[in-house]
């Protein structure tokens, strides 16, 4: 056939039943074409070639439905072209029909290999049953079986096919198909991949070489599935391979549950061994785990613990047959597992002849007394058995004695649990006796005999651990408890470095609530956590001996000693509590050793502690003097106390007189009330060892600007005076100390300088910076004391007093808004005495007095230098009060002037001549002075002279001085030169000499008197220049009587000269307006 037409010409027009197209690089678009020719082809056709052709998918289905309707079509050959599974699932279509090919190969084609060996199996369909061509359609199916087909018969690509490629299949038959050793090999590899559960090999010739290469290349130990196999009528499989499947297969292998050997070579024992293993494979995996770990011997499998779990009934059907020969295990625990008394006597009889265990525990199993009694006459000589538990059985009296006998004669037995029993108390605390002497070590044991008797040389028992059966235990611990219950010689018990656990403590805690005479006891390095200490706790709350506890390198943490601080409260003898090594923390092992270190102070201190921790606000006075505490107090026992008065700002007077108290307790105090937040205002230290060197450090305090110290008491201490002189200096600082007591010891000079710092202190704060200041002769014009909070009383003024005397520069002092009274107005008189260029003084406001009043104005009378003095507000006279206003003005006016007002008041005015002459003086007179002179002008008896020249003297003030002149007719000489002086003024001195005769000289020079008065004056001057004559009344005497002399040359002239004069300087004040002249 040379080319493709001609092959359509052939197959469309002539016919042929063979079509053949090989290698020729055919496409899907040639096919069909080629499938249009044979279509119409003239014959029938049976056979189809298109091999090595370039043939997809496509092409594949267009084949697939023209196969379809071409049911003569018996043999398909499409090798080595280009169809994918898509391809070839449309050829698996064709299968569903009745009519199909017989033979289909697509080997070398892109699709999978399934597909092609499927194709291959569905066209030899008619050599399978249906339900294996079923599977082979579908894919899906849950057995195959080929029984009775010869395996060498069989197109070996079935069992593969349906092992890699069918769903959900779970079961594979191959009964007497003749496989032979080596076809067990090659099933064996088949499977190991598959999800199969039943594998049926039986029947198959297979020996004991088949068997043991089935199991190898099956991967049979790790297999996933397979639970179910038969090796039944291989009569060649014998003991030897069967024996070996314990360990090479039921080791590891927790699947298989059935394993049929029957009618093959294998005995009835083995048989049953493998049966044994398919029923272990049944039972949880935990205990086969645990039957595997015994059975061989396994060094890490030194404890099983089926306590719990699920299904355990068999647990010691299965543990019995292998206990016996393991030499690692040491514990067994298989409580709850319901096997009663048969079970536990299984188990009884392996323990017999196990020499290694040590722990076996069956709690919760039904045990009755039958199984109980065998269990313990199995182990009556055991020699490694240490702790039996049965408890929650139902183990009554009936088993009470075999029990006790066991534990007489086994001295291994350590701890039998036999609680939740129906056995009697009395038989149980049998049980406890018996094995408390079993725990306990010899020593023990021997102890027990002399602290019974109460040894008198048995005062220190030292048990410290060493090796083997030295070490002591919780059992030891309670045997020499009960013994130490009540002994009376035995103060120091030393267990450390032992295995004592918590319920050791336990019977230490219970002894300890009955023994009081144990002080030391050292727990140190044992098995001790935080349930031990909790019960020592309990115990310690109520013992009153024990002072020292070592718990240290022990597993106890926070939880565990939480409960000792408050413990400690009621505990008043235990004094060191040691938990270095341990999980305790910082923080609560500091508190622990805070409360502890308490009792080792007196109980009062202690419990005061306590109510200061507690914040009880109550507590204003600490009263800790001698006579009150156990013992004195000491340095340490202060330094404790301040540590906890620290911060509680309602405590105010601490009295510690008659202890022991120096330098260190001192410096203690110091500290404390320094701290901010001390609210300590008294503080009592008589009668301690306090020395100069303690005040000191007592006194760095005084600096501290939070220190609120009022009251120290040092009397009958060892202060001396220089102690005293250094506190001295530091007062000058401090401004909160107020009263100190110093010893009798102390100086006067001494003792009062520290008074006067005292008594700033005592005075408000503003006092004290401000005396400092004065003191420094400062330059401060102005001083002002007042504080609107705290006014100042008598009290601060003394001391201001002090202070003012030593300053140059102060000019103004106010005291005013004080409560300032007479008191301080002697001390304040005599600073302003000595304190001359104090110029301004108030003192309005305050509380002084008529006495005060009267203080401060002889003060005015002696001193020039005050120029106001403000007493407004005070409880003066108003006669003072005017009497000082005029000497302030005099103060501020003439001194000269006051001197004279002053002498004259007091009656010692004496002088002929006032000389107030204004020409070298600063201050010039004026009229209101003028008016105070008057007085003196008026009522001096010897004053013959006034000189008030150079002044400031206007007419009101001449009308003074003329109004003077008609009283006082002494006064000879009188100076008013170079003052304002006008024309009122030189008429009134005009009329005052018209009834003046005495005076004779006035000077009137530089005043503004006019000429005309000024003449007129002059010429009664020169009237009063001549000499006087005795004066004759005239009246009623004759003219004729009188000679000529008398008559005109005298009489006439002086009385007719009087009468005129006497009116008319009567005349001029009958003006209103000059009467204020006359008062």
């Amino acid at each position: 056939m040379s080319s493709f037409d001609d092959l359509l010409i052939l197959v469309s027009r002539k016919g042929t039943k063979s079509v053949q197209w090989c290698g020729e690089k055919m496409g899907d678009a040639q096919l069909e074409t080629l499938i249009a020719a044979m279509e119409i082809s003239p014959i029938p056709i049976q056979h189809i070639d298109l091999s090595r052709n370039e043939i997809t998918s496509k092409g594949a289905m267009l084949l697939a439905r023209f196969l379809r309707i071409t049911p003569t079509v018996e043999e398909v050959e499409i090798r080595e072209n280009n169809i994918d599974n898509a391809g070839a699932e449309a050829f698996i279509q064709l299968y569903f029909d009745v009519r199909y090919p017989k033979l289909f190969d697509m080997d070398g084609n892109p699709c999978s290999k399934a597909y092609v060996h499927n194709l291959s199996l569905l066209a030899q369909g008619s050599s399978y049953s249906n339900e294996v061509r079923r599977g082979l359609l579908t894919r899906e199916a849950d057995e195959l079986n080929v029984s009775g087909i010869d395996y060498n018969k069989l197109d070996p690509r079935l069992v593969t096919f349906y092992v890699q490629n069918v769903g959900g299949l779970e079961r594979l038959i191959l009964s007497g198909c003749s496989l032979g050793d080596a076809g067990a090999g090659v099933i064996g590899a088949l499977i190991s991949q598959s999800t199969l559960t039943h594998l049926d090999l039986s029947n198959n010739g297979i020996s004991d070489v088949g068997l043991s290469q089935f199991v190898e290349y099956s991967n049979l130990q790790n297999h996933p599935t397979i639970s179910s196999l038969s090796f039944a009528q291989n009569i060649r499989i014998g003991n030897f391979s069967a024996q070996n499947l314990t360990k090479t297969l039921f080791e590891k292998n927790g699947k298989i549950t059935f394993f049929d050997l029957s009618e093959t070579s294998v005995t009835s024992r083995v048989r049953s061994i493998i049966n044994h293993e398919c029923e272990l494979n049944k039972q949880p995996h935990s205990l086969k785990e645990a039957v595997i770990g015994i059975r061989t011997n396994d060094p890490s499998c030194t404890s099983v613990n089926l306590q719990w779990e699920d299904d355990m009934e068999k647990a010691a059907f299965f543990i019995s047959p292998i206990l016996r020969d393991n030499t690692n295990l040491l514990e067994l625990n298989l409580g709850n597992c319901g096997f009663g008394d048969k079970g536990v006597e299984l188990l009884a009889e392996a323990l017999r002849l196990n020499n290694t265990i040590r722990v076996i525990a069956f709690p919760n199993n039904n045990i009755t007394s039958r199984g109980a009694k065998k269990l313990f006459q199995c182990i009556i000589q055991h020699v490694s058995l240490e702790e039996i538990n049965l408890a929650g059985n139902r183990i009554n009296d009936e088993a009470a004695l075999s029990l006790l006998n066991t534990i007489r004669l086994n001295g291994n037995l350590k701890n039998v649990n036999i609680t939740n029993n129906f056995i009697g108390i009395d038989y149980i605390n049998e049980v406890e006796g018996l094995l408390l002497i079993n725990q306990s070590p010899k020593m023990i044991r021997r102890l027990v005999v002399e602290i019974e008797a109460n040894e008198p040389n048995l005062a220190s028992l030292s048990l410290s651990g060493g090796t083997g059966e030295e070490y002591y235990n919780d059992a030891s611990v309670r045997l020499l408890c009960q013994a130490l219950l009540l002994n009376a010689t035995v103060t120091s018990l030393d267990l450390s470095k032992n295995i004592v656990g918590d319920i050791g403590v336990a019977s230490i805690a219970e002894m300890l609530m009955t023994n009081n005479v144990i002080t030391h006891l050292n727990l140190s390095d044992n098995s001790i956590s935080n349930r031990g200490p909790q019960r020592l706790c309990v115990a310690l709350r109520t013992n009153t001996s024990l002072q020292e506890l070592d718990l240290s390198n022990n597993a106890i943490y926070d939880e565990g000693v939480e409960d000792f601080p408050e413990m400690l409260k009621y505990n008043d003898r235990l004094i060191r509590i040691v938990l270095d090594k341990t999980g305790v923390s910082k923080e609560m092992y500091s508190k622990i050793i805070k409360a502890a270190d308490l009792n080792k102070e007196p109980k009062n201190i202690k419990d005061l502690v306590y109510r200061l921790q507690s914040g009880d606000d109550t507590l204003r006075k600490v009263d800790l003097r001698r006579e009150n505490c156990s013992r004195p107090l000491d340095d340490e026992s202060i330094g404790t106390l301040c540590v906890h008065l620290k911060g509680k700002s309602f405590v105010e007077s601490l009295l510690l007189q008659g202890n022991m108290i120096g330098t260190k307790g001192c410096q203690a105090l110091g500290e404390l009330l320094a701290e901010e937040g001390c609210g300590i205002l008294s503080l009592n230290l008589s009668s301690n060892p306090v020395d100069d060197e303690g005040l000191q450090e007592l006194s760095k305090s005084f600096l501290s600007p939070h220190i609120k110290l009022e009251t120290l008491v040092l009397s009958e201490t060892e202060v001396t005076s220089a102690g005293i002189n250094s506190l001295i200096e530091l007062l000058k600082i401090n401004t909160s100390l107020q009263q100190v007591f110093p010893p009798e010891r102390v100086s006067a000079d001494v003792f009062c300088a520290m008074n006067y710092e005292l008594m700033v202190n005592a005075q408000p704060k503003l006092l004290k910076p401000l005396l400092a200041r004065i003191d420094a002769n400062e330059n401060i014009p102005e001083v002002v004391l007042k504080d609107s909070q705290v006014p100042f009383t008598d009290s601060a003024c003394q001391l201001l007093c002090a202070s003012l005397v030593k300053n140059t520069h102060i000019v103004s002092l106010d005291l005013s808004h004080n409560r300032l009274t007479c008191e301080c107005v002697p001390f304040l008189v005599e600073a302003l005495s000595r304190s001359p260029a104090i110029r301004n003084v108030d003192l309005s406001y305050n509380h002084i007095g008529v006495k005060g009043g009267m203080d401060l104005m002889l003060f005015l009378q002696e001193n020039d230098h005050v120029l106001s003095l403000d007493l407004k507000g005070n409880e003066i006279s108003f006669a003072t009060a005017n009497a000082i206003t005029e000497l302030l003005s005099l103060n501020a006016g003439s001194i000269k002037l006051k001197r004279i007002l002053l002498r004259h008041r007091s009656g010692n005015f004496y002088d002929e001549m006032i000389n107030l002459n204004g020409q070298d003086e600063t201050y010039k007179l004026n009229d209101n002075d003028i008016r105070l002179l008057c007085d003196v002008m008026t009522e001096s008896s010897t004053l013959r002279a006034v000189d008030l020249g150079l002044n400031s003297i206007t007419d009101l003030g001449c009308e003074m001085i003329a109004d003077v002149l008609r009283q006082n007719q002494k006064i000879e000489a009188l100076y008013l030169d170079y003052n304002p002086i006008g024309e009122a003024g030189g008429e009134a001195l005009y009329n005052a000499l018209k009834v003046n005769h005495q005076l004779h000289t006035l000077f009137l020079e530089g005043s503004n008197v006019p000429e005309e008065i000024w003449e007129e004056i002059l010429g009664l001057l020169h009237v009063n220049e001549t000499p006087f004559k005795e004066k004759i009344n005239m009246r009623a005497v004759r003219l004729d009587e009188v000679d000529d002399d008398t008559q005109f040359k005298s009489t006439d002239y002086a009385n007719a000269q009087k009468e005129k004069v006497g009116k008319d300087a009567l005349y001029l004040y009958e003006d209103p307006s000059k009467l204020i002249l006359l008062k």
